[in-house]
């Protein structure tokens, strides 16, 4: 199945922590050092930033929406959850391989360029 027609139905059928997670996830994502945002969230706290974009989704879905508070929360909970784990799985995982660095890649107007690690330069002049 197409992911944008995964989203569509998520969107379509009301899924908002399915949506929420996907968010979640693309935010956490764009804060890492090697985009063009201000934002450089340490590796330690990305799950914290997760679980507080999660719950803030929450939040929203209660005023906007008009979740109780415990739907609410257990949204923001459960698409925060997704999307730390959903990276974990997937991402660090499954396609670590094709990846070779375990991100997700964004486009290229978003992304900044970093200096060539050692490794990545070729050899020395030693061979």
């Amino acid at each position: 199945m197409d992911p944008a027609e995964t989203l569509w139905r998520a969107l379509f059928s009301h899924r908002w922590w399915f949506v929420a997670a996907l968010v979640v996830g693309a935010l956490v994502r764009a804060s890492k050092e090697d985009t063009i945002l201000p934002v450089d969230v340490p590796r330690r706290y990305r799950a914290l930033l997760a679980l507080c974009l999660g719950q803030a989704s929450g939040v929203l879905e209660h005023f906007l929406a008009g979740a109780s508070w415990r739907d609410a929360a257990l949204g923001g909970l459960v698409s925060a959850l997704v999307a730390v784990l959903g990276h974990e799985w997937v991402v660090e995982r499954l396609l670590a391989g094709p990846l070779r660095g375990g991100d997700v890649p964004l486009p290229s107007a978003l992304m900044r360029r970093l200096p060539l690690r050692r490794d990545d330069a070729g050899p020395g002049p030693n061979g």
